[in-house]
């Protein structure tokens, strides 16, 4: 019967671990995308303030859609540059502390090969909504 009790036992720790580990995925991060706009050459922007904010979006035509806590976030904005069609849609996918630099990752969004998309030059960029750091940006691509 013991050994029946710590077969249960340990069967429980492990799916408690399972659901735990699940629980520890980074934080969605609240982006939006544009197809225009972004710029010829891969750029990043580091926005720190509610009135720059506003002004990304007021020159985007658009209303900001979301305030930004000046003390505990910045918006950080990457262009990937000119592409020959439609259909890429570039995010920010997580943010991290490496050898004394806010590292950005983010993917392209390349649309998948079988994929309509539009046949005219675009300018793909990300806006995203990430934990303040006073420490130098870097962006990476993170593979596919």
């Amino acid at each position: 019967m013991n050994f029946f009790r710590a077969s249960f036992f340990l069967a429980c720790i492990f799916f408690v671990s399972l659901a735990t580990a699940e629980d520890q995925k980074p934080p969605k991060l609240p982006q939006w995308h544009g197809q225009r706009d972004g710029g010829v050459e891969l750029s990043t922007k580091v926005i720190k303030t509610q009135a720059s904010l506003a002004a990304f979006w007021k020159g985007q035509g658009k209303p900001m859609p979301q305030e930004l806590d000046e003390a505990h976030e910045m918006a950080v904005f990457i262009s990937i540059g000119e592409r020959p069609t439609g259909g890429f849609k570039p995010a920010v996918v997580s943010t991290k502390v490496s050898e004394y630099k806010y590292v950005v990752y983010y993917s392209e969004g390349k649309p998948s090969p079988d994929s309509i998309v539009t046949q005219a030059l675009t300018y793909p960029w990300v806006i995203a909504v990430v934990p303040k750091s006073e420490l130098k940006l870097k962006t990476r691509v993170q593979a596919p």
